[in-house]
């Protein structure tokens, strides 16, 4: 569920509305132990939502943020010490439709997380998937997949695939 501080932020491709943070405690219910703040795409790289909703729910709280190759280690440490322990590759809405492009974006983002141990959350096509589902089912650390479309999904390792 995610917590929306701003309803615009800038260079934002896209715009979300409101959500009251008292509204989303409410929703989150007693017996919701843990969550995982996802930052959504229509933010781009700013993960201060994201931040914002971890700190309000405490230890309890993870996110995952998205990131790019401007993004800097330090950066990413900062990052790891707020409650963030995986990244979002948003393959769908950025327009990656070629398999090459997508295979060098997931290889590059589990290049930089692996020694973090972080989880690679991935926002694309069924077509994608397929098309580097070889490296998803290789990955070093949990692969995971949110698709635009629905389908049927198999368990491998820690990956979620489309069959």
């Amino acid at each position: 569920m995610a917590i929306l501080k701003n309803s615009v932020l800038r260079g934002a491709r896209l715009h979300a509305g409101r959500r009251a943070l008292k509204k989303c405690r409410a929703a989150q219910g007693a017996a919701c132990r843990r969550v995982v703040i996802v930052t959504p795409s229509v933010y781009g790289t700013d993960n201060s939502s994201s931040l914002f909703g971890i700190k309000a729910r405490g230890a309890t709280a993870r996110g995952v943020a998205v990131i790019d190759d401007r993004t800097t280690e330090a950066q990413l440490d900062t990052m790891q010490a707020d409650g963030f322990r995986g990244m979002r590759i948003n393959l769908a809405t950025d327009g990656v439709n070629d398999a090459k492009a997508g295979r060098m974006r997931f290889t590059a983002a589990i290049e930089r997380m692996t020694a973090r141990g972080w989880h690679v959350q991935l926002y694309t096509t069924l077509a994608m998937i397929s098309a580097i589902r070889d490296l998803v089912l290789a990955a070093p650390v949990p692969a995971g997949s949110t698709i635009r479309r629905p389908g049927r999904f198999a368990r491998a390792g820690a990956a979620w695939i489309a069959t």
